[in-house]
């Protein structure tokens, strides 16, 4: 008497599905963390464009530009200085 194996039981399909599980588990924090160094890279090459910007602003007219910030329009007054 021939067992002819016709597929995946469930057990087996429940393995496979813990395992990925677990796998993916692991691997949030670590793509978390890399999204939290990048968008941190980005911010202080901002900032340091800024300082940039008001450096050379300074050197040439004598003084920095003058701003406030606000989540509404974060240009920190640098767009209309531009002129």
């Amino acid at each position: 008497m021939e067992h002819k194996n016709r597929g995946v039981t469930l057990i087996e399909l429940m393995i496979a599905v813990a395992i990925i599980g677990i796998i993916a588990a692991g691997a949030f924090p670590i793509y978390n963390d890399y999204i939290v160094t990048a968008r941190s890279s980005v911010m202080v090459s901002n900032i340091q464009s800024i300082h940039l910007f008001q450096e050379e602003r300074r050197l040439d007219r004598g003084e920095y530009v003058e701003g406030t910030y606000s989540p509404a329009s974060p240009t920190i007054g640098l767009a209309a200085s531009l002129n």
